[in-house]
């Protein structure tokens, strides 16, 4: 894969990402679709009744798909690949796959937050329906995408699965992808922060297994959550919103599952695991994120915490 193809990619989808900001970010505030803020927000910022637009992660959407419609053209013209060949559709069909599985998260994240905005309330806690709807979507996923495989593979470790393979992939897809879009808590920047570190993670992973073109994806991904970073850090101008962290969580399912190795989806999935932590000793439900802000670490503090584990568990894959 040409280092220009990378670059051109990654700064496509984040030009355009952070420039759509500049007309949508307004728009969502004109045609009031936000959500109310936080009593104690209101109360610490001393804002009133200021509210902040949901609905941010279309940048993210966009922005990808500016930069992969680029990259790939980009990649087709100077690689010379043989579009014809069996090798060649194969991986387009699967980034293709991936991409409409990121684009099915963010329209059923984009039906929550109308949902949200319309009743003017937040709704918590764990719903039978979303995570049911999550492995559905990602048994549909698996089976569009592999060949029958009953190998679960670990490592240097492979287990003869048989006919549980499938859906053990798929609940391991829905677990993740449940994860990420419940990691944020009142941190703006933390889910995109992570987000963006583990997708260029994975960018190195298929670079390094040859599959230039879903290393595509994941740097269109990056470039499309860093442009979109510049209106979600603290004090964030527009939040990811449903759509943004159902897009997030898909899209980075989806492509933990084109690795082969389940390690994979364990290492990214390590720091949503510990983000969930303090649910497991506190009776009120609270997350890392709610955690780290009691004991008075800043939004930057925290995002950078996150950040950073992500990119050490993620650099754990990338060791010979």
């Amino acid at each position: 894969m040409p280092a220009a193809v990378q670059l051109v990619c990654a700064l496509v989808s984040a030009v355009c990402a952070g420039v759509m900001g500049i007309a949508l970010v307004p728009f969502l505030e004109h045609m009031r679709l936000y959500e109310p803020e936080r009593a104690e927000e209101k109360k610490q910022d001393g804002a009133g009744e200021r509210v902040r637009p949901v609905m941010g992660g279309l940048l993210g959407v966009v922005g990808t798909l500016a930069g992969l419609a680029a990259g790939f053209a980009l990649y087709c013209r100077i690689s010379g690949a043989d579009r014809t060949a069996l090798s060649f559709q194969e991986t387009a069909r699967g980034m293709l796959l991936c991409f409409l599985l990121g684009l099915t998260g963010a329209l059923g994240g984009f039906l929550l937050d109308l949902r949200d905005v319309r009743r003017f309330v937040q709704k918590s806690g764990l719903r039978l329906r979303e995570p049911c709807l999550m492995f559905l979507v990602s048994l549909g996923f698996q089976m569009l995408l592999h060949a029958p495989d009953t190998l679960l593979t670990l490592g240097t470790r492979s287990v003869e699965a048989g006919a549980a393979a499938l859906p053990v992939r798929a609940a391991l897809m829905a677990l993740l992808w449940w994860g990420i879009a419940h990691f944020e808590d009142g941190t703006d920047g933390a889910s995109i922060g992570a987000g963006c570190v583990q997708l260029l993670v994975l960018a190195v992973l298929f670079l390094q297994g040859s599959t230039g073109m879903y290393a595509l994806l994941m740097l269109s991904a990056a470039g499309g959550c860093l442009g979109t970073m510049v209106w979600n850090l603290p004090p964030a101008r527009c939040r990811l919103g449903h759509t943004g962290h159902h897009w997030l969580g898909a899209l980075l399912s989806g492509s933990v599952m084109l690795q082969s190795d389940l390690r994979v989806a364990l290492l990214i999935g390590a720091v949503y695991a510990v983000g969930a932590l303090p649910r497991l000793w506190r009776r009120a439900p609270m997350t890392l994120m709610g955690a780290m802000e009691r004991a008075g670490l800043t939004p930057f503090q925290r995002i950078a915490l996150t950040a950073g584990f992500a990119a050490f568990s993620g650099s754990l894959l990338l060791l010979p």
